[in-house]
């Protein structure tokens, strides 16, 4: 039998949770109430307007509160006279303890089982599994399933603490997302959850991993690319995949690697067939619409999006609560939002996000001095959310802090320890040829210590940000700062810190552009060190090819080379050098660095295009081939037969080894195939013939089953919130002690 922790429900939640209890131990439906103050009734049933039997809810975590509290009950019981009196506690009582509780209550409590302490909910609760998947986040913290959570096999797992799993559950407010969310996973065995920063996505995501490591399936943290996990991929093993922000933490990052978007697309395919894979994903939501734009694979995932971005005012003010109950908010902070409604202010504010109230309440003298304050520190925050690191970064870190954040900020945040001591201390270096800086050789381990946990995730040497809103935050505080900026160009020590920040006007995935001035300093380091900055070991390049190649291919995307003469003929000479490598592995990605400046490159055109058609290995791949035809329509005409040859090979491999059972597979076959021949002027007409004989005999074998439909899910209906006011004044009420 599971052993619950019935304290990890807030009090409304455990009145509604014994509520649902004895009616189906007693077999009875109750009379429930609004929360706060009660008269001493939290749910009765009652015939003829007679008190007959009157439920109280106490949900504290030892008896001497809980017999405290009790002994005020007693007037109130007097006035009721019911004919039976049942308490519901999350205290575990011992028989003396129940016996104490009889007595006081002086003949309205008939006999001890109308005592009901953790035990006997326990007792009651294995007798009901309905219950038990009810209420979720009880069942998740249970002795038995935190247990295995904890001891179960999870890589990466310092966000997997006890203490971190128990606030995680505390908080949730449950919604019809998990559910969904749930459904979602169980039907594809993958789920995207996309949502506006701040709104809940990883807490949902976790909430579905408990649930799947307390089963027994191993979580593998995905933290850069899609390949780590197919490198743990064990086929028959369960194993569940968590990639958070998946499509970059605050922007679409300047370049998925290539075809990294297809690999994603046939990792979810490959996990949409092994039942005993899971994957969770999680994406800003415009991140995902620019994805979405900019590459034509994601427009697919549509049915498996949750869309989070807003909460009824019902769930926002559960929120509030579950956050303001379970923190250590003073009780004159908490007088001070119940004040005039004050509460009802946050939870309709346009701006209104579950991390500015975690902020707000677990974190709540980093943002306020007193509670007469209170209030006016969370409306500040949601009337400028760029705000929510403003004073901790300004006022609770060292200087030497700020800059390793800003360091840490240019290089993508993510980081090898090493790679940021060396940056940080090249920046500082910098600095102090205007500035005096006091930086010591212990400083930056100072700052590790100082800044970890709060700022920064460090494991295994690698550095991260704890939280993507602190980013947002950098980005804020370094745009106008044109100095400032300067200062992190002219000390970069990587290449990659000049451009996985700062876009320019050719960007496409809203960086941070910079001014003409900016854009000159960033010319000037390439003309200048194009050879001496190498990648940080992180970089987001390619590690398929070597450095220059990977440099060629951030110039590219950077600049206009009309504008930037200088770096026009750097690109140039540095390309044609890699051309007269002949690296056949290169080919794909050689074919767009020359389309701009072919007229001056000198290359073997025929080596290169069976170089191309050689490589194209996947149905999927074809751009490339698209790209070959619009640049070199001559060589294209010459080497037609070639192409349609390798396509016809991909095509018939592709048959053969198809699952031939299902019919989302057969008829996206069918399509790659039929725009291939549109595209390319080429004829499939036997493999087409032959995949829809297959797909007529899968819908003539299901003709009795109602097509699915897509799964969109929308969270955003709307409340009449005027009809819910009273109850939610009273639930904040009952926070007054």
């Amino acid at each position: 039998m599971n052993q619950y922790n019935f304290n990890v429900f807030s009090p409304p939640e455990f009145e509604e949770f014994s509520r649902d209890l004895l009616q189906e131990h007693l077999q009875i439906s109750f009379e429930s109430f609004k929360d706060g103050k009660d008269g001493g009734i939290d749910f009765r049933y009652s015939v003829n307007l007679v008190n007959n039997i009157i439920v109280q809810c106490k949900r504290y975590k030892d008896f001497e509160t809980l017999f405290r509290e009790l002994k005020k009950e007693i007037k109130k019981v007097d006035k009721l006279i019911p004919e039976r009196y049942i308490l519901s506690t999350s205290v575990d009582l011992t028989k003396h303890q129940k016996d104490e509780i009889l007595k006081l209550f002086n003949g309205y409590i008939k006999k001890n089982s109308d005592i009901i302490g953790s035990k006997d909910l326990n007792n009651f609760l294995s007798k009901y599994p309905k219950l038990e998947k009810k209420y979720y986040k009880l069942w998740l913290s249970s002795t038995n399933v935190l247990t295995n959570i904890l001891h179960g096999s999870i890589y990466n797992r310092s966000d997997f603490t006890q203490e971190e799993i128990l606030k995680n559950i505390s908080l949730y407010v449950e919604n019809t997302s998990i559910h969904e969310s749930y459904s979602i996973l169980s039907k594809y065995n993958y789920v995207i959850i996309s949502g506006i920063p701040g709104i809940g996505k990883t807490t949902l995501a976790k909430m579905l991993i408990y649930k799947y490591v307390s089963e027994g399936y191993k979580l593998i943290q995905i933290s850069r690319d899609i390949d780590e996990a197919e490198s743990v991929f064990i086929r028959g093993e369960n194993q569940i995949y968590f990639y958070n922000d998946f499509l970059g933490k605050v922007f679409l990052e300047q370049k998925l690697q290539k075809n990294e978007e297809i690999r994603i697309i046939q990792f979810l395919r490959k996990i949409k067939k092994d039942k005993s894979k899971k994957l969770v994903m999680s994406t800003r939501e415009y991140i995902f619409q620019q994805a979405k734009s900019y590459y034509d694979e994601f427009e697919k995932l549509d049915s498996c999006i949750i869309d989070l971005e807003k909460y009824n005012e019902k769930i926002r003010a559960k929120i509030l609560y579950n956050h303001l109950f379970f923190s250590d908010v003073p009780q004159e902070y908490i007088e001070r939002l119940i004040q005039r409604d004050n509460f009802i202010k946050i939870i309709k504010h346009r701006n209104y996000s579950p991390r500015i109230i975690e902020f707000l309440t677990f974190d709540y003298e980093e943002y306020c001095d007193n509670g007469q304050n209170y209030f006016n520190s969370f409306m500040n925050l949601l009337n400028n959310p760029k705000k929510l690191w403003k004073r901790p970064f300004e006022k609770h870190i060292t200087l030497v802090s700020r800059y390793f954040l800003r360091v840490l900020f240019i290089l993508g945040g993510y980081a090898h320890t090493d790679d940021i001591k060396k940056a940080l201390e090249s920046l500082i270096a910098y600095e102090n040829k205007s500035y005096t800086i006091s930086y010591h050789r212990e400083d930056f381990f100072n700052s590790l210590v100082e800044l970890n946990k709060s700022f920064i995730n460090n494991e295994n040497d690698l550095i991260t940000f704890q939280n993507p809103s602190i980013q947002d935050f950098l980005l804020y505080n370094i745009a106008s700062n044109i100095e400032l900026i300067t200062g992190l160009l002219e000390s970069a020590l990587y290449f990659d810190q000049l451009f996985t920040v700062f876009g320019s006007p050719k960007s496409k995935t809203g960086r941070l552009n910079v001014n003409k001035s900016i854009m000159k300093v960033i010319e000037q380091l390439i003309l200048e060190r194009f050879e001496s900055l190498r990648y940080s070991r992180f970089a987001r390049s390619n590690k398929s090819l070597n450095e220059n190649f990977n440099k060629l291919m951030d110039i590219n995307n950077f600049f206009h080379f009309e504008s930037f003469p200088e770096i026009e003929k750097l690109y140039v000479e540095k390309l044609q050098s890699e051309v007269n490598k002949n690296n056949d592995s290169e080919v794909v990605h050689l074919l767009s660095l020359i389309s701009n400046v072919k007229d001056q490159i000198t290359w073997d055109k025929d080596k290169l295009v069976l170089s191309l058609i050689d490589s194209i290995d996947s149905l999927d791949n074809t751009d490339d081939i698209s790209l070959l035809e619009e640049l070199f329509p001559e060589e294209y005409d010459e080497f037609h037969y070639e192409i349609e040859s390798k396509f016809e090979e991909m095509i018939n491999w592709e048959i053969f080894i198809i699952d031939e059972e299902d019919i989302d597979e057969l008829n996206d076959l069918k399509d790659k195939i039929e725009h291939i021949e549109l595209n390319f002027s080429m004829s499939f007409c036997t493999q087409i013939t032959d995949l829809e004989d297959m797909i007529e005999e899968l819908e003539n074998n299901n003709e009795d089953e109602v097509k699915e439909k897509q799964v969109i899910i929308d969270t955003r209906k709307e409340i009449n919130f005027q009809n819910q006011k009273d109850d939610l004044i009273a639930m904040f009420r009952s926070l007054k002690k």
